[in-house]
């Protein structure tokens, strides 16, 4: 019988996913408190941004 991974098994159960709010930092903590209409609108400037850059390296990927 292996301890260490019912240990771990164990200790999983009483996990609490709110505490990976801790792990992260501050600013990406903020990202998923804003509104999901403004983060829409942040991911479809970055798209653009992206297509922007890919046609001006001309850049093809397979």
């Amino acid at each position: 019988m292996n301890s260490s991974k019912f240990y771990y098994e164990n200790e999983r159960e009483h996990f609490d996913p709110f505490d990976i709010a801790y792990l992260m930092e501050w600013s990406q903590y903020q990202k998923f408190q804003r509104p999901p209409e403004e983060i829409l609108q942040q991911l479809d400037h970055e798209m653009e941004e992206a297509v922007e850059e890919m046609q001006k390296n001309k850049t093809t990927y397979n």
